[in-house]
């Protein structure tokens, strides 16, 4: 056949520059070149490969020509096929039967498939543009057809003239690509300081998270829900939008546990690992992995989903829930820029729920730090009237013996009820520093248990309940602190003659079972509701208001409970049916826990020694800078037959040490100016007796405190308010060690 070339390519590069005059889309642009060669060069097929993938590989842009042909660009574009080679060398390469052609390599099953292929005479020119070949332009014919030199050329210019074009197709569509991604980048900015304002707008993180819900739809999803952690460990659906308001219903209608947040590769899966979970296409192989069950599975597919992104809301290294981002109708596919956008989007909500479950935290506590001031306040003056009331009856007019008798004993034990205050208060604050230690040694339980009861009879035969014990002596033997034991069956028993009616019965019961010693008391009174049992051994927590309150208490005594108990390495729980039917509470501890305890460290004073505890010919020196206290001290000390000299001060004590050393020293800690560790220290190091036998007598009553007294130098140690008996008997011990 006879080319007419330069009328032929003439013709051809206007009507591809007219075309492009057009339009700039790239796709477009390869398509018209690839028919622009087939028609100038009469061939069977063409195409245009592009060299500008990430990849590497040249892949076809655009095609011409019969569809069967469209198999030949996959082995043209093999290894080192004619592209590469056309591309890599920069030069035209023919041939008239690339199957036969000893340069291409062509795999047995490609040369399988196209035997018959009718495209095998192949024309390859490159595509340059500023000294860099961009693409490849490939003319293919039957088997037989040998393209002439002058065809090459002509190709070869067609292919020069188009690769501009092609390159400024290219340069357009990537300019249009980063305006495009500038745009987005713009509205996503808009989106998250939109978000950002309307989840710093309120602390009500439910109400702000629909609105974010509502939010992202239709911008980013489809359908958006937004699944929160409960504290119990449940997943509750805070939120759920979609485009298509029956589908919302039908997302909400969704069981939490059976939504499409669920499953291998959903919001189980995020909240266990913290980590999202995408799939830009939503196959049939994923909504089975998903879908529960077939009922499930034909919810999920009413939805229409095309693209699923389930990023989880991670604050503080705490996992709080999830949202689930969907594309349905839309046709969205998701990729790498938008599981960014989501997971920003998440941190920021994850922030807003967290910010406003510790403002909820801050609130409740500094509630219940109101209402247990209150309650203090309340339990102290209590008793306080009774003590203050009585004091200023007795002195203002005579009484009868009987009277006087009931008003000391109502003082003593009002007196007794605000040391158990103060004594409660101290074991709290050795809980919250984990100061409170164990004196652990053999013991036996029954006999502990036996001392709670009697210290409570008379409160349970003044309410004529009904107590019954079964104390087995087979669980008596353990290894445990007495007093701390002791105090766990007091603050129970007393529990339940407090909430027990009149006329009412408690069970006391001491078991033993695989090794662990059982301690359970049961009542008949006022029960427990559902609401309130799991928080019954919290601190500070009662189920009545301060002001409503049918019983006194700090709240603190289950507490104390609770931590003494498990210091000795068991449980304690309540069990209630319900208001009005009574409570039970069971001890469990691991005697061989116990046996094993490790020695704590704690120091006790030794029990004063046996004897006459009178104090005849005994002198004793009193510092305390409170006058009615130090008369107090000085009065028992004298009506134990000591002769008793006082002080105010260290200074006004160093004087009398000087003056008329005394046998025994009992000194109160904190005084104005120097205190009683700066005297104790200074007769120690001389400016007195270095061996006087020194008691210290203080309000500070922790353990820390009596460390600190004992290292200091005094011999013991004696919380306030004393015992008179006890502080007789200790100043007596001290004074035969003294004189021994």
């Amino acid at each position: 056949m006879e080319y007419q070339f330069p009328h032929q390519t003439a013709e051809a590069l206007t009507d591809l520059g007219r075309f492009l005059a057009q339009t700039l889309d790239r796709n477009l642009v390869a398509r018209r070149i690839a028919d622009g060669a087939r028609v100038l060069l009469d061939a069977q097929a063409a195409w245009v490969f592009r060299l500008d993938t990430d990849a590497g590989a040249p892949t076809v842009l655009g095609a011409a020509g019969e569809a069967e042909p469209l198999g030949v660009a996959a082995a043209l574009a093999e290894g080192e096929g004619l592209v590469a080679l056309a591309a890599r060398e920069c030069r035209p390469v023919v041939t008239g039967d690339f199957l036969a052609d000893e340069r291409i390599a062509v795999t047995s099953e490609t040369r399988r498939k196209l035997t018959g292929v009718g495209s095998r005479a192949i024309l390859t020119v490159p595509m340059v543009a500023h000294g860099r070949v961009i693409g490849v332009l490939v003319v293919g014919d039957r088997a037989g057809r040998s393209f002439t030199a002058d065809e090459t050329r002509l190709a070869q210019a067609f292919a020069d003239h188009a690769a501009m074009a092609f390159e400024n197709a290219r340069l357009f569509a990537e300019a249009e690509r980063r305006q495009h991604q500038a745009e987005d980048a713009q509205r996503r900015s808009t989106f998250l300081a939109e978000a950002s304002r309307v989840l710093a707008s309120s602390l009500d993180y439910e109400t702000t998270l629909a609105q974010v819900a509502r939010l992202v739809v239709p911008g980013l999803a489809d359908l958006c829900t937004v699944d929160v952690l409960e504290e119990n460990g449940g997943i509750r659906r805070l939120a759920a939008a979609y485009v298509d308001p029956a589908n919302v219903e039908l997302a909400s209608e969704l069981p939490d546990h059976e939504s499409i947040d669920l499953g291998t590769h959903g919001l189980a899966k995020v909240l266990r690992t913290g980590q999202s979970e995408f799939h830009s296409q939503v196959t049939d192989e994923v909504l089975d992995t998903i879908a529960t069950d077939a009922e499930h599975r034909a919810a999920l597919r009413a939805l229409g989903l095309r693209s699923i992104m389930v990023v989880p809301l991670n604050a503080r290294g705490r996992r709080l829930g999830g949202i689930t981002f969907c594309s349905a109708e839309s046709g969205r596919r998701y990729g790498s820029a938008d599981l960014a956008f989501a997971e920003d989007l998440a941190g920021r909500a994850a922030q807003a729920i967290d910010n406003a479950r510790l403002y909820r935290t801050a609130q409740e506590a500094s509630r219940a730090k109101d209402e247990f001031l209150a309650t203090v306040s309340h339990e102290l003056r209590t008793p306080l009237t009774a003590i203050v009331g009585w004091a200023r009856v007795l002195r203002s007019r005579p009484l009868d013996a009987a009277t006087i008798g009931n008003a000391l004993e109502t003082i003593e034990r009002n007196a007794r009820a605000q040391a158990q205050i103060i004594n409660d208060l101290l074991d709290v604050s050795r809980i919250i520093t984990g100061m409170l230690r164990l004196n652990v040694r053999p013991i036996d339980l029954v006999v502990v248990i036996g001392e709670a009861v009697a210290a409570l009879r008379p409160a349970i035969e003044a309410k004529a309940l009904e107590l019954a014990t079964d104390l087995h002596p087979t669980a008596a033997p353990f290894v445990g602190d007495p007093d701390r034991l002791q105090q766990v069956v007091w603050n129970l028993l007393s529990n339940a003659v407090k909430f027990t009616p009149a006329g009412g019965r408690i069970v006391l019961q001491l078991t033993r079972a695989k090794g662990q010693a059982q301690i359970t008391v049961t009542d008949t009174g006022q029960g427990i509701t559902a609401e309130f049992l799991p928080y019954v051994f919290d601190r500070f927590r009662q189920a009545e208001s301060v002001s409503s309150r049918s019983h006194s208490g700090l709240g603190l005594g289950l507490a104390i409970v609770r931590h003494i108990v498990e210091l000795h390495g068991g449980t304690v729980r309540a069990e209630s049916a319900g208001a009005g039917r009574g409570a039970t509470f069971v001890i469990e501890m691991p005697v061989a826990a116990a046996l094993l305890a490790p020695d704590t460290g704690e120091r006790r004073e030794s029990p004063p020694a046996a004897g006459d505890p009178r104090l005849p010919a005994v002198q004793v020196l009193v510092v305390e800078d409170d006058s009615d206290a130090r008369e107090l001290l000085a009065m028992i000390l004298r009506g134990a037959g000591a002769t008793v000299t006082t002080a105010s001060s260290v200074a006004e004590a160093l004087q009398v040490l000087q003056r008329k050393p005394p046998h025994v020293l009992v000194c109160d800690i904190a005084m104005p100016g120097e205190d009683g560790y700066t005297l104790i220290r200074r007769i120690r190091a001389g400016e007195g007796d270095p061996a006087l036998p020194a008691v210290a007598v203080t309000a500070f009553a922790r353990r820390e405190d009596r460390d600190r007294a004992l290292d200091a130098g005094f011999d013991l140690h004696m919380p306030k308010p004393v015992e008179p008996a006890e502080l007789v008997s200790a100043v007596a011990s001290l004074a035969r060690h003294q004189a021994a």
